[in-house]
C-alpha cells in the first residue's frame, strides 16, 4: 500500500481502498474466516442434526416439494417447534465467532494500511486477549438495538392499528409509510454513529466502544452511512446469488443452513474491511483535529 494510504478519505476512497484490501490480503481474510468457521459450522451441525434437520436434501427443497402430494404438503406446513428452535440456537455459535473475526480482520486492515504482511493465524491470536470485551460490547449494541427497534415499532403499530379502528385508513396508510422510510434513515444514521465500537474496543482498549465510536462519527454520519448501505447492498446481492440455487434444491438442511451461513460470512468480509478503515479514517481525522484545537488554544 502507497502512503497515501495513511491520508483522510473521501466517500469514493474509503470505498476503493475497501476493494483494494479485499484484493491484495485476501488469503489471510479468507483463511481467518476459514478458521474460525470450522469448528462453529461443525458445532451448527450437530445441533441441526440433533433437532431433526435431515443432512443433504430438505422436506422444503424444490424437489420434494414438486413431487409430494397433497397430504405430503400439509405435513410439511405443520410447526415443528424442536426444528425451529434448533435453528435459531445454531445461530449462537455464529455470534460468539462475529468479534473473533472482524477483530483479526480489523488487524489486516491496520496491517494494509502499513504496507506490512499479515498472517490469519497471528492476526487471530492478536484479537484473543481483547475477545470478551469485544463479545460483552457486541452484546451490549445488540441489546440496545433490538430495544429501540422494538419500542420504536411496538409505538408505531399501536398508533397505526387505533387510526386504523378509527377509520382514518388513508393516514394511517400515509403514517406506516412514512415510518418505514423514517425508521430506515432514522435507525441508520443512529446505529452508524455505534459502528465503529469494535475497532474502538480492539485498538484503544476501550469497553464497550460505544462513546468512541459516537465521537469518531461526527461530522462524517451521513457518509459512513451512505458507504453502509452501498457495500450493504452488494454484500446481500452476493448472498442472494449463491445461495438461490442451493436454498433451492437443498432446502433448510443441514448442508444446505450450513453453505448459507458460511456464504453469508465470507460476504461480511467486505463491511469487516470497510469498517476498519472507517474506524482509521475517523481516528486520523479526529487526531488531526485535536492537533488543531491545541494549535488554537496555544494561539490564543
Amino acid at each position: 500500500m502507497d502512503n497515501n494510504i495513511q491520508r483522510p478519505l473521501s466517500f469514493g476512497k474509503i470505498l476503493d481502498q475497501t476493494f483494494r484490501i479485499i484484493r491484495g490480503y485476501f488469503k489471510p481474510i479468507f483463511l481467518i474466516v476459514f478458521y474460525i468457521m470450522i469448528p462453529v459450522l461443525a458445532l451448527q451441525a450437530i445441533i441441526l442434526a440433533v433437532t431433526g434437520h435431515k443432512m443433504l436434501i430438505g422436506d422444503d427443497s424444490i424437489q420434494n416439494i414438486w413431487s409430494a402430494t397433497a397430504t405430503e404438503l400439509d405435513m410439511y406446513a405443520d410447526y415443528n417447534p424442536i426444528r425451529d428452535f434448533g435453528y435459531f440456537l445454531s445461530m449462537a455459535p455464529i455470534f460468539f465467532a462475529t468479534p473473533l473475526i472482524v477483530g483479526a480482520i480489523s488487524h489486516v486492515v491496520k496491517r494494509a494500511r502499513a504496507g506490512e504482511p499479515a498472517e490469519a493465524v497471528e492476526m487471530i491470536k492478536l484479537t484473543f486477549p481483547r475477545y470478551w470485551p469485544l463479545l460483552g460490547s457486541t452484546l451490549l449494541f445488540g441489546i440496545i438495538a433490538f430495544s429501540i427497534v422494538f419500542a420504536s415499532i411496538f409505538a408505531g403499530a399501536f398508533l397505526v392499528a387505533f387510526l386504523a379502528i378509527e377509520s382514518a385508513y388513508v393516514i394511517a396508510i400515509l403514517l406506516a409509510l412514512l415510518m418505514i422510510v423514517g425508521g430506515f434513515i432514522g435507525y441508520g444514521l443512529l446505529f452508524t454513529r455505534w459502528i465503529l465500537y469494535l475497532p474502538a474496543t480492539l485498538f484503544e482498549k476501550v469497553a464497550p466502544g460505544l462513546g468512541r465510536s459516537w465521537r469518531l462519527t461526527k461530522r462524517q454520519t451521513w457518509k459512513f452511512f451512505g458507504i453502509y448501505v452501498i457495500l450493504t447492498i452488494l454484500s446481500s446481492i452476493i448472498i442472494g446469488a449463491l445461495n438461490f440455487l442451493p436454498a433451492l434444491f437443498l432446502g433448510t438442511s443441514i448442508i444446505g443452513n450450513l453453505w448459507t451461513n458460511f456464504v453469508s460470512l465470507i460476504s461480511s468480509i467486505i463491511l469487516a474491511v470497510a469498517w476498519a478503515i472507517m474506524y482509521f479514517d475517523a481516528s486520523l481525522r479526529q487526531d488531526a483535529a485535536d492537533i488543531q484545537d491545541l494549535v488554537d488554544t496555544y494561539n490564543t
